[in-house]
């Protein structure tokens, strides 16, 4: 009963608790989460890939994603990172740069850990983002939880827009295959 307490054995218990089993039905559960909010003039998935010259932005990151490496595997992308304090200089000169490719998929990322309803990034960045929306041909996946929406002013803008919900490596992984089509995408706004 509870007057006697048993200690749980921790050895191990890692390892018993991320079975492959486990492993598997939380991708399947990220994969069936994506949520495709708009998809203007069918931009997903990316086709004609070799007529496209195609960049990737990660928004709050200072280091090459997993979602900008995956999207390697498919056809040459070049990569920008956008920390989430970046200076004006900086994102005028990212932007610039953005203006040789025909095909922007930008990432907006979480904080590391559970998801917020908080984003934390400097008027600059958020003034960035709202640019970046409006520019044709962007496909945006926010790989936070879905009630920041409403913080990133112009985002509807997008020609693609994508949800995921949190930021994990199996959420930027799936939402690579989206964008070039290799999984499809079911999920509903809560």
């Amino acid at each position: 009963g509870l007057a006697h307490t048993k200690l749980v054995n921790l050895s191990g218990l890692i390892n018993e608790l991320n079975t492959p089993a486990a492993k598997l039905l939380n991708r399947d559960l990220f994969e069936a989460a994506i949520t495709v909010l708009k998809n203007n003039n069918t931009i997903l998935p990316i086709r004609d890939l070799d007529k496209s010259r195609i960049a990737s932005v990660s928004v709050g990151r200072t280091q090459v994603t997993p979602f900008q490496k995956t999207l390697s595997l498919y056809t040459q992308v070049d990569h920008f990172l956008v920390p989430k304090d970046a200076a004006q200089p900086y994102l005028d000169s990212v932007m610039t740069r953005l203006k040789d490719y025909n095909q922007v998929i930008a990432g907006i990322h979480d904080d590391p850990g559970r998801p917020h309803n908080r984003i934390t990034f400097s008027q600059p960045v958020l003034s960035f983002v709202s640019s970046l929306a409006t520019r044709g041909n962007v496909i945006v996946a926010v790989f936070k939880n879905p009630y920041v929406l409403g913080k990133l002013n112009s985002i509807e803008n997008a020609d693609g827009l994508i949800v995921t919900y949190q930021d994990s490596y199996d959420a930027e992984d799936l939402t690579e295959q989206l964008v070039f089509g290799g999984v499809s995408a079911s999920g509903r706004l809560p």
